[in-house]
């Protein structure tokens, strides 16, 4: 399922103090996936025709479009897009 990751998380009782990315656009594509309690993520899509695609995950449980101003995105695509894999 492709779908977009917005807002932040909310502290739980018990969880770590470290604060979450407020900004889901710009945290990496692990932290989009930690921010969806899913596993931890990766992006495909190999510049610089990227056409990164979600089937392309395997087995995976989550995949969303990665932002080009996401850490870890890597060089930028001429055409195509990448995502991030959960």
């Amino acid at each position: 399922a492709l779908v977009t990751l917005r807002g932040a998380a909310s502290a739980k009782p018990g969880a770590a103090t470290e604060s979450a990315p407020t900004d889901m656009n710009t945290a990496s594509c692990d932290d989009g996936c930690r921010f969806a309690l899913a596993a931890n993520g990766y992006i495909i899509g190999t510049a610089p025709l990227c056409d990164g695609r979600c089937m392309d995950c395997g087995n995976q449980d989550l995949c969303f479009y990665a932002n080009p101003s996401q850490p870890g995105y890597g060089p930028q695509c001429q055409s195509g897009g990448k995502v991030c894999c959960c």
